[in-house]
């Protein structure tokens, strides 16, 4: 049984409203985000991450944030939720959210893949 990636999370930043929390996996770290300027479901600030249904989230590694298409053997059911030219995802439910963080605790290692340039998909 995985660890529920809540567990782990913690605030980094919290101004007002406004909140970031980080949950770091070997190799990457995923900005998992909540609070009402952030893409979630209920889109409020709450005082824990197990009171939302779904998350705003970003992946990083080594520090760097990386758009996930490029991420080789990184599942294409996961690709569809983050943007063709960007690197966030928003209205992740908590359930999608642990399986990503799930995957990237199991592929440590950050090997990119090839994408096109004209249709920005993987090869």
């Amino acid at each position: 049984m995985s660890t529920d990636f809540r567990k782990q999370m913690h605030i980094v930043k919290e101004r007002g409203t406004y909140r970031i929390f980080h949950e770091v996996t070997p190799g990457y770290t995923v900005s998992v985000q909540a609070s009402e300027s952030h893409y979630c479901i209920p889109r409020k600030t709450l005082p824990r991450p197990e009171d939302y249904d779904a998350f705003e989230i970003c992946i990083a590694y080594n520090g760097e944030y990386i758009n996930p298409h490029t991420i080789q053997g990184f599942p294409e059911e996961y690709c569809d939720f983050f943007y063709e030219e960007g690197r966030e995802a928003g209205w992740v439910t908590t359930k999608k959210v642990q399986e990503i963080v799930d995957w990237l605790r199991t592929h440590p290692i950050y090997t990119p893949r090839e994408i096109c340039l004209y249709c920005g998909r993987s090869s």
